[in-house]
């Protein structure tokens, strides 16, 4: 009695019904918990077939099912519809077992459960998968399921076994990652993976997918086993796949990390294109929508992704904006209300519209896609760039349902394209359109005028003396000059006009729309002016001038690259006539650029075929006039032009860099004969030669001291001859060199000495052993004039520095008797004697020593 007590009151305490019946199906037993989940009363139900008082739809079917069952004495199970006025429409699951004494049959016992929750749960389930699914297969990024499981017990067994260092591991096993990597399988992957791979179904892809593996993949995975082993939460990299055609694509991967085995089982990877810009951007967020078939594997998938997720539900106005969609425009979650206002009143109300029209279209059209990049206001009203991709859910009429989507912020991307541009077409320290900017406005510009007839001018600017502020008062200086000299140049021109800078010291200015030429000629003119005050940098006053080249279209020419080289020409030609002045392109300006390139291209080969020669011009002792020194002097006889000067052809020579080549052979063709002149006329016979200061600059400096004692001469057979813009330029290396020539007993003299701006700080500085007054000087000297008060200034500060002095370019009886009265060591001109070949000097000498 008391067992059966027990029994009861577990069957009262049951939250199912329980009921019994006998092998007719009539009720025998029910549990209080079956008459309140149907509302029955007991006096209505005993006896009675248990089915007859299921009011539900699927009545028919459950008392037929049942009578089956009962007839064969089997198991019977089904779910069924039950409304009652005081629970409403449910859902229940009857199960009943057959019970037996024995062999013979007595009935069964029954329970019936409430699955409405459950059922309602699973239902919801199914339609959030199916959403997901719709996203994922959609989703603008490539994404697969990757299995870890595998992956994941191997690192466990190597901490297990003692590795602490995965890193170092890895690089002493390398044959370890291929391995693990070996142990990883792809799964399911959506629509925009195969079509990044070009693989026409999945199947197609998987199995294919060892070839879709670089190098680079290789490198990558290495860094993904080490951010698992190091328990990172999420990895991203980029990485080279190569498509299933062959071709080479650069993605962003990024994929949530497995903390456990369960987690490994299913790992979410988006794979990003990035190929087009892989080239410009540094850094580019990645845009993925992971997407998987449950929500567990979804909200994995976007926790690793950065990507922001939209939901707009068209029928009922229900909005979904996910927690990353909000943390991008920086609120926290409860923060941005869930609605469509909410997000129309964030996006810029330039883009406003565009934007309306975009999602429309595609509500519209599937055909027509929505894919946008724009701004939109973040909690701290400052405005973002953002990338937003959206896919139309559609009924089976093809009516939007819904539609949904994903968001990335592009911020650094836009700020990174902006900065490639402003450095691509700006000149970082004047802010002026550079080069490869100012050109392409000028095409556009000539091209217009070839249509319109309307002219254009082009002024390349060169700024004089720029060179000497840089060296004298540092780069500092002359960055602002630079910059201060543009705002003057941009002072003067009108806002239609542009100034670029071409490089260095050089600028460009194109003036349009020209009626008058005589206009042009007044910006040069102003822009000359301008640049001609003093500039005050840093408590210094520096001055310079401006060289202006002239070209127009389309009186000149109207290619925009002959145009250029005009006006470079022109500048020239400015230079040449004295600086700080403007000049307009000529054709004779062409022709002298034809000769100069023609004279190039021959220059190369004039030594090869010897057409270069070195003349010698004696030097004369003025006390005792005799001739134990001489210069070397080189002549070129071109085959087509004659004689062509050394004014003309060494500016090329050192231009181009062949001075080297040229400077060493005169050097060694002075050698020889100043050799042969100490074993004939004197064995102190001495030879200048004269070295550019290309070739002290040159890489690696010639070792003439070295080449004098291989031919068996001391160093004072040969006096170097240096120009005094090498004083004021030296680097340590001239420095070097030049003590070098003193340590081996050559002599340096400075050439044309008076025209530079060389100091007695600098005769004292580098041990100068001999001046050599410019012609200038004496070409004008008379008695009492300047020159000559100059002349015996020079020669009196030379001596009291112990310094010989040679007067160059004398040429006349009464310049030597005064230059002899001032105390001038030496004499050099046409007075003396012309340079002459070797042959013709070798004669002279022969005979003065023999009349001697």
């Amino acid at each position: 009695m008391k067992d059966k007590q027990v029994f009861t009151r577990l069957v009262e305490c049951s939250p199912g019904g329980i009921f019994y019946t006998d092998s007719d199906g009539a009720c025998t037993f029910i549990s209080s918990s079956m008459y309140d989940m149907f509302g029955l009363e007991p006096e209505n139900c005993l006896g009675e077939n248990w089915t007859e008082y299921i009011n539900s739809s699927s009545g028919g079917s459950v008392q037929s099912n049942w009578l089956k069952a009962l007839n064969a004495q089997e198991t019977f199970e089904q779910e069924f519809f039950h409304v009652s006025p005081q629970l409403g429409k449910r859902t229940f699951r009857a199960k009943l077992k057959p019970i037996y004494e024995g062999s013979d049959f007595m009935g069964y016992v029954g329970s019936v459960v409430d699955v409405t929750d459950r059922y309602e749960a699973e239902h919801h389930l199914f339609e959030t998968e199916a959403r997901f699914k719709k996203l994922f297969d959609f989703a603008e990024v490539a994404i697969w399921d990757e299995n870890f499981t595998g992956v994941y017990s191997e690192l466990d067994l190597l901490r297990k076994s003692g590795v602490h260092n995965l890193a170092e591991y890895l690089d002493k096993s390398p044959e370890l990652i291929l391995s693990l990597a070996q142990k990883i399988h792809v799964n399911h992957v959506n629509i925009r993976g195969l079509e990044l791979f070009n693989a026409e179904t999945e199947d197609d892809l998987l199995s294919r997918i060892d070839t879709t593996f670089t190098e680079s993949s290789a490198k990558v995975f290495r860094d993904e086993l080490i951010a698992i082993w190091n328990g990172e939460e999420s990895f991203r990299a980029e990485v080279d796949f190569r498509a299933l055609d062959g071709e080479l694509i650069t993605t962003i991967l990024s994929m949530p990390l497995p903390k456990s085995i369960s987690d490994a089982l299913s790992v979410p990877v988006s794979i990003f294109d990035i190929t087009e810009r892989a080239q410009l951007i540094n850094e580019l967020t990645n845009t993925v929508a992971l997407l998987q078939e449950s929500e567990e594997r979804f909200s994995l998938a976007v926790k690793g992704s950065g990507v922001g997720l939209w939901d707009w539900n068209l029928l009922t106005g229900d909005v979904y904006y996910s927690d990353k969609f909000k943390e991008i425009l920086g609120y926290q979650p409860e923060e941005f209300p869930n609605t469509q206002e909410a997000f129309w009143s964030a996006v810029h109300e330039a883009d406003v519209d565009a934007v309306r029209q975009a999602v429309a279209a595609h509500i519209e059209d599937c055909s027509v896609p929505y894919d946008m990049e724009y701004r939109i206001k973040s909690r701290r009203g400052e405005y973002c760039w953002v990338k937003v991709i959206g896919q139309a859910v559609r009924s089976q009429d093809g009516k939007a349902r819904r539609i949904a989507g994903s968001m990335i912020d592009i911020t650094d991307q836009k700020l990174a394209e902006h900065l490639i541009w402003q450095q691509a077409n700006y000149d970082n320290l004047t802010a002026l359109p550079n080069r490869a900017m100012f050109l392409d406005r000028f095409e556009q510009e000539v091209v217009r005028g070839k249509r319109s007839g309307d002219a254009c001018a082009l002024l390349f600017i060169d700024l004089d003396h720029f060179k000497e502020v840089n060296d004298t008062l540092g780069h500092n200086v002359g960055d602002q000059l630079l910059v201060e000299a543009a705002m003057r140049i941009l002072m003067v021109i009108r806002e239609s006009d542009t100034v670029g800078r071409f490089g260095g010291d050089e600028f460009i200015v194109m003036l349009t729309n020209i009626a008058d030429p005589s206009s042009v000629e007044r910006v040069a003119t102003a822009i000359v002016d301008t640049l001609s005050k003093p500039f005050n940098l840093n408590d210094e006053v520096v001055f310079i001038s401006a060289s202006i080249g002239i070209a127009m279209s389309p009186n000149d020419s109207v290619h925009v690259d002959e145009l250029f080289k005009f006006a470079d020409q022109a500048m020239y030609e400015a230079k040449t006539q004295g600086r700080n002045r403007h000049s307009f392109f000529t054709a004779s300006m062409q022709e002298s650029a034809t000769r100069q390139r023609k004279l190039i291209k021959d220059l190369r080969g004039a030594l090869e075929q010897e057409q270069l020669e070195v003349y010698y011009q004696p030097i004369i002792d003025l006390k005792s006039e005799e001739i134990y020194k001489a210069e070397a002097l080189i002549r070129w006889h071109h085959p087509e032009y004659g004689f062509v000067s050394p004014v003309e052809f060494i500016p090329l020579a050192e231009e181009t860099g062949l001075i080297i080549e040229i400077g060493e052979w005169v050097f060694q063709q002075a050698v020889n004969q100043v050799k042969e002149w100490r074993r004939l006329i004197n064995p102190d016979f001495q030879l200048s030669v004269n070295k550019s200061p290309v070739q002290f600059h040159q890489e690696t400096p010639s070792n003439w001291a070295e080449s004098l004692s291989r031919s068996g001469l001391s160093g004072n057979a040969i006096t170097i001859e240096i120009t005094e813009g090498l004083l004021l330029e030296s680097d340590q290396s001239v420095k070097d060199q030049i003590e070098s020539f003193h340590v081996a007993g050559i002599q340096v003299a400075l050439d044309d000495f008076g025209t530079g701006y060389s100091s007695l700080s600098y005769l004292k500085k580098f041990d100068i052993d001999c001046l050599k007054i410019d012609q200038a000087f004496v070409r004008n000297m008379e008695e009492g004039s300047e020159e000559h008060i100059l002349c015996e200034a020079i020669i009196v500060m030379a001596h009291k520095l112990g310094i010989k002095v040679v007067a160059e370019g004398i040429e006349t009886e009464q310049q030597k008797v005064l230059l002899v009265s001032a105390g001038c060591d030496y004499g050099q001109g046409y007075y003396f004697a012309k340079p002459v070949e070797a042959k013709m000097l070798t004669a002279q000498l022969i005979k003065e020593k023999r009349c001697a």
